[in-house]
């Protein structure tokens, strides 16, 4: 097990190094638009409009975790891994929500695409959908770690 979470690590690594790479040699990042409703020092609330994600369903029960086992998926997805063999680029930013029994990540779609415009995932895991429309609270952990939650 131990050897799988340090190969897990490495690959998530090398997938967010590749991408920061590509993100600055073009200087072509998508964020995902929104409206700031309200700012403070520590946090803002923002209200995302609806959006195409690609998503993965899992088990986990930790951020840690779901960032293991669904990363690599959405990434591959983006990286080519589909019906077209087309790569799409990475936007920010990623959802992560987890729940009693079942957790999500998302990758938002560049607002190019509509749903019936994207290619069909080769891993049947992915799931193209509709976000629906949501306020968000943004705030800083750790100096180091910015994390977003529902209000």
């Amino acid at each position: 097990m131990k050897i799988f979470l340090i190969i897990a690590t490495i690959i998530i690594i090398v997938l967010l190094i590749f991408q920061i790479y590509i993100t600055m040699a073009t200087g072509k990042s998508e964020t995902q638009s929104y409206k700031v409703i309200r700012k403070d020092n520590q946090f803002e609330i923002r209200y995302y409009p609806a959006a195409v994600i690609a998503q993965i369903s899992s088990t986990s029960k930790s951020y840690r975790d779901l960032g293991y086992s669904g990363f690599g998926k959405l990434a591959k997805y983006i990286f080519g891994g589909n019906s077209d063999k087309k790569q799409i680029a990475m936007t920010s930013p990623v959802h992560m929500d987890i729940g009693d029994s079942t957790s999500t990540m998302a990758f938002i779609m560049p607002a190019e695409y509509s749903k019936d415009d994207l290619p069909i995932p080769d891993n049947a895991e992915i799931d193209i959908q509709t976000k629906e429309a949501e306020y968000v609270a943004r705030y800083y952990v750790w100096w180091f770690c910015q994390c977003s939650g529902h209000r």
